[in-house]
């Protein structure tokens, strides 16, 4: 698996397109149906992956002060020495989830953009397979499957926007 199509480098370096068709096949991708319902759910994940993990913590840390109120005078050590380790892996926690949503919302934006522009490509002329991105150039037109993943062919469709 190439990772640059993964953390939203979406177009194969190998067509060669210059920043401003780069632009228009991301802004014809932005337009295709559906573009913007993944993009809103890349966000909510992204969301979701930031928030998640810290508000499971702050509810164990207040589920176990509850169960503080009502332990026994045996139980109140083991209890104090697990709020203490929840309390150090928020800490740690936190910060590490800071650094790691940037990476998870290029990742998710990337997945979410992904197929829109590939078809936005082929509508501006460029043969690539419509499952996984390769450049079909130079095949001959009696090849039915794409070299890469073996999906079948599809026939190119042309706009002039």
């Amino acid at each position: 698996m190439k990772w640059r199509w993964l953390i939203g480098h979406y177009i194969d370096p190998a067509l060669k397109l210059s920043r401003k068709q780069k632009y228009e096949a991301s802004r014809r991708a932005l337009r295709m149906p559906g573009s913007r319902k993944r993009i809103a759910m890349a966000a909510v994940l992204c969301g979701l992956i930031a928030t998640g993990p810290l508000l499971g913590g702050i509810g164990a840390l207040l589920l176990l002060a509850k169960a503080l109120e009502h332990a026994t005078p045996a139980q109140a050590p083991s209890l104090l020495l697990l709020e203490d380790i929840l309390i150090q892996g928020l800490v740690i926690l936190c910060p590490l989830v800071l650094l790691l949503v940037p990476f998870w919302a290029l990742l998710l934006v990337g997945w979410a953009i992904r197929p829109g522009v590939k078809a936005a490509l082929r509508t501006m002329g460029y043969e690539i397979c419509a499952k996984c991105g390769y450049w079909l150039r130079e095949l001959p037109d009696d090849e039915r499957r794409c070299p890469e993943c073996g999906a079948e062919r599809q026939p190119m469709a042309r706009s002039d926007e």
